[in-house]
């Protein structure tokens, strides 16, 4: 039973914050104590779950780790496909080490739609898990392109007073030109 949760464990490790973010979702906006709870809870739980992976992870073995594959759209050859290698394990346990980082860091520093700055976090931490773990090409650019939506609209909202709306567009702008 743990060898089948463990296959699918970098999928679980991805979808954790997912799930918490449409949780979050339903509490009200007024109860802020629950809500910072439970993304620290929920950022905690995956860098716990990073940990163990690292912990498992065989550096002598040159092929890829924990790998899960899902077959999404057989006929366009769409799969969903996970692994872990040396470096992906790394930017892994990096982004599950700096998220509960970020939320502690503005427990009390985000005054206004602390809710959809959370959700926001959230998002973007599961997005960079399927990022950093995607083995599959056109998941990889998926999970990518997608993390710059709530990094946009982070930076648009709570970003530097006088120019957040310039620097989101900047990244927006500079992201699509280095990419063309």
């Amino acid at each position: 039973m743990l060898n089948l949760w463990f296959n699918y464990i970098l999928l679980i490790l991805g979808s954790i914050p997912l799930v918490t973010a449409g949780c979050i979702v339903f509490i009200k906006q007024r109860n802020i104590k629950l809500i910072r709870k439970v993304a620290l809870n929920s950022s905690l739980f995956t860098l716990f779950l990073a940990s163990l992976l690292w912990v498992q992870f065989d550096s002598f073995f040159f092929k890829f780790q924990f790998i899960t594959k899902i077959i999404l759209i057989p006929a366009l050859n769409i799969n969903l496909y996970l692994g872990l290698d040396g470096i992906s394990l790394l930017f892994l346990y990096l982004t599950c080490f700096l998220f509960p980082l970020c939320i502690l860091f503005n427990w009390n520093n985000v005054k206004s739609m602390y809710k959809d700055y959370i959700i926001l976090l959230l998002l973007m931490e599961s997005f960079l898990i399927l990022t950093f773990t995607s083995l599959d090409l056109l998941m990889f650019y998926v999970f990518f392109e997608t993390v710059l939506i709530p990094i946009f609209l982070i930076i648009g909202i709570w970003g530097p007073r006088r120019r957040r709306i310039r620097a989101s567009l900047l990244l927006f702008f500079i992201h699509y030109l280095v990419l063309f």
